[in-house]
């Protein structure tokens, strides 16, 4: 790999001297940037913690293992964990067994709520961005919800563990290494606590989430080098220290799709996708290639097929990540494939993943699966109408269809009705609910079978055994650092930083209770699929860039601003191009507008410039555009290490590319 000067440093896709220097100086986090240092060490944790470490041994073919909780037990003069407290070696507890016979002894022992419990990838504390700074409560509670100081509502770690069964979870998540390290142990040791010690299988949305956040890595420099080597070396480093911290599947490659980073070429494609797999596999996690088959690159699959539909084009890339290089994990489109329908309830599409292609790993749906009450469009290939469907019936599609996982955000509790004021009085502000009950429903029905729901959790379980963690899922933080953050790395100081952690949308207080409220990023980007009537709130350049988006889709639209006229921060021959296409499609401006009041049930009530007030009726989807707020959270924390930094784009303030290419360019010929 080639090594660049040391007079710059990459915080938004690196930080590692953040991780160095946090560390010596047993440093943990800002609690929201006050000047407070919180410790974790010092939370009150529910169970007792007596760590015992066991260290591999060539000559007796010991293993490594680690425990928190449990005890360990000896048998033939070697050591094994005993996950569920019987005090004798059971075979799945057996590390010298095959991995299938302790997958099916595991499985014999499980109660039916700790099996549907495998089937749901959920976020950790309930929300797509983890807890930051984190909290005793927020780790450690086993009420079914926990309200912050800001009044961010969360399920509580150990509530979703131990009382909803969860194993796996998506963990977006901020912070040093140190306090990384600290909660992800923290969820193996709570889930060591359970009956049968199973260990969770941490996420994470970015190729890189180790050092200070969710990063990206170069996707596309590194596609147009053509350089394997560069790429196989950055992906097995990025590896190396996610599993170090207590990651273990980082949703990526992304650039198997057609169109993404690695071009249109399809054999390119197989090329690098298998490298980049073959650099996640080797190197102590899985990879999860997404979307099956497609969701980005031309948009998704359904809409940039061809119309010859050359699907064994798009296959090429999809054989060298699943077949020849292993990838453990696959995430699908959310979206179209073969049919009018989700791919995740898609028998056909499926099948080209599992009897086409031979797959037979992890397969988890893309996020949202809905907001607060479930929803599907389209027919089934076995003619049911999804939109007709009850939750139930849409689980039994699912897995039926041979998906493993749903993405999800959190579980209800039991007496939660499929109900959207339900969800939102007891979850205000939280999305993507599940409802575990409802799978035994369609057991009890007959629309799923015992040997489905089996047939799932095998695979998940499988997982976690080849992944090792039923003999150490714990992080390590000496390892991490190792890694790139050693005695010799950091004594040679970074001169400069240059920090570029962008902005965050403005969200504001009274689209709290708004249902089916999101962002104009979100829908841009596609990670929701928005109503046929949207109100757009702020009608700036992304307002209108965004009725523009989804006028040309055939949404109805409403903009809704205070000044006299929408799109006045465009520049004049964009704006010029943008209103007759407005215009066209019949979007609605309501302009010189103030929002004095929201209700839950959707409705809000504004008011003009002369004062006269109304109330607008509830709209499907309730998209804010506002602006956004400069991200300092990485700022404080330079600040509060006293180390040299310039901060260049949107984190100064939020502005136009055009802006943040002229302040890096600046800034880098000043150094």
């Amino acid at each position: 790999m080639k090594k660049f000067s040391r007079a710059l440093s990459f915080v938004m896709t690196l930080a590692m001297m953040l991780s160095g220097i946090a560390a010596a100086e047993q440093q943990y986090f800002n609690n929201g940037g006050g000047g407070e240092v919180v410790d974790p060490h010092t939370f009150t944790k529910p169970y007792a913690v007596n760590e015992v470490i066991v260290p591999a041994d060539e000559a007796t073919g010991q293993v490594a293992l680690e425990a928190h909780v449990k005890n360990i037990i000896e048998v033939d003069g070697l050591k094994f964990k005993d996950l569920n407290g019987n005090g004798t070696l059971d075979v799945y507890e057996d590390w010298r067994q095959p991995v299938d016979a302790r997958v099916d002894d595991l499985l014999n022992q499980m109660a039916l709520d700790e099996e549907i419990g495998l089937l749901w990838h959920a976020s950790t504390g309930g929300t797509f961005t983890s807890m930051y700074p984190y909290t005793e409560e927020w780790l450690y509670s086993n009420e079914p919800t926990y309200t912050a100081a800001d009044g961010s509502c969360y399920v509580p770690m150990y509530h979703s563990i131990i009382s909803d069964n969860v194993t796996t979870y998506l963990h977006n998540v901020n912070g040093t290494p140190e306090t990384l390290i600290y909660e992800n142990n923290a969820f193996q040791e709570i889930a060591e606590t359970a009956r049968l010690g199973i260990p969770v299988v941490l996420s994470c949305d970015r190729s890189y989430n180790t050092w200070a956040g969710m990063v990206n890595m170069p996707n596309y420099a590194v596609g147009i080098a053509h350089d394997p080597e560069l790429l196989y070396n950055l992906v097995a480093q990025y590896a190396k220290e996610e599993r170090a911290i207590g990651f273990h599947v980082p949703f990526h490659s992304y650039g198997v799709e057609i169109g993404s980073w690695y071009g249109d070429d399809v054999n390119y494609i197989a090329k690098m996708v298998g490298i980049e797999t073959k650099a996640y596999e080797e190197n102590g996690v899985n990879a999860c290639t997404k979307h099956f088959v497609a969701r980005g690159g031309r948009s998704n699959y359904f809409n940039a097929k061809s119309p010859a539909n050359l699907v064994d084009s798009w296959l090429v890339g999809w054989k060298s990540a699943v077949i020849d290089n292993g990838s453990g994990w696959i995430m699908l489109n959310n979206g179209k494939f073969l049919n009018d329908c989700n791919v995740c309830y898609d028998s056909e599409s499926m099948a080209v993943l599992r009897q086409q292609l031979g797959y037979d790993g992890c397969v988890v749906t893309d996020w949202p699966m809905w907001m607060q009450v479930p929803s599907a469009s389209g027919t089934t290939p076995e003619g049911l109408d999804l939109s007709t469907a009850s939750v139930g019936e849409l689980y039994a599609t699912i897995f039926n269809a041979d998906v493993d996982q749903v993405g999800c955000f959190f579980m209800v509790e039991d007496d939660v009705p499929v109900d959207y004021d339900a969800v939102i009085a007891r979850y205000p502000g939280m999305m993507q609910p599940m409802w575990p009950n409802a799978v035994k429903e369609q057991l009890e029905l007959g629309n799923l079978t015992q040997e489905t729901i089996d047939k799932h959790a095998k695979r998940v379980l499988r997982n976690k055994f080849e992944l090792g963690l039923f003999e150490d899922p714990y992080g390590n933080l000496e390892d991490a650092l190792e890694l790139c953050a050693s005695d010799e790395y950091k004594a040679q100081a970074f001169d400069m930083t240059l920090l570029a952690t962008g902005s965050r949308p403005v969200i504001p207080r009274f689209a709290a209770e708004l249902p089916n409220m999101t962002t104009a990023e979100h829908i841009l980007l596609e990670a929701i699929k928005p109503g046929h009537r949207v109100l757009i709130i702020g009608g700036g350049m992304i307002g209108c860039e965004l009725a523009d988006f989804l006028g040309e889709r055939g949404h109805a639209v409403t903009i809704l601003e205070m000044r006299p006229e929408v799109a006045q921060d465009m520049e004049w021959r964009a704006r010029h191009t943008l209103m007759p296409r407005l215009e066209r499609y019949g979007v609605t401006l309501l302009t010189g507008m103030e929002v004095m009041e929201t209700a839950n049930t959707g409705r809000i009530r504004i008011r003009d410039a002369y004062g006269v007030e109304e109330w607008l009726e509830p709209f499907d989807t309730t998209a804010i555009s506002v602006g956004y707020r400069p991200e300092k959270m990485l700022a404080r924390e330079l600040e509060h290490m006293r180390l040299p930094y310039k901060a260049i784009g949107d984190c100064v303030a939020p502005g136009k590319i055009l802006d943040a290419m002229h302040q890096g360019l600046a800034a880098a010929y000043a150094l």
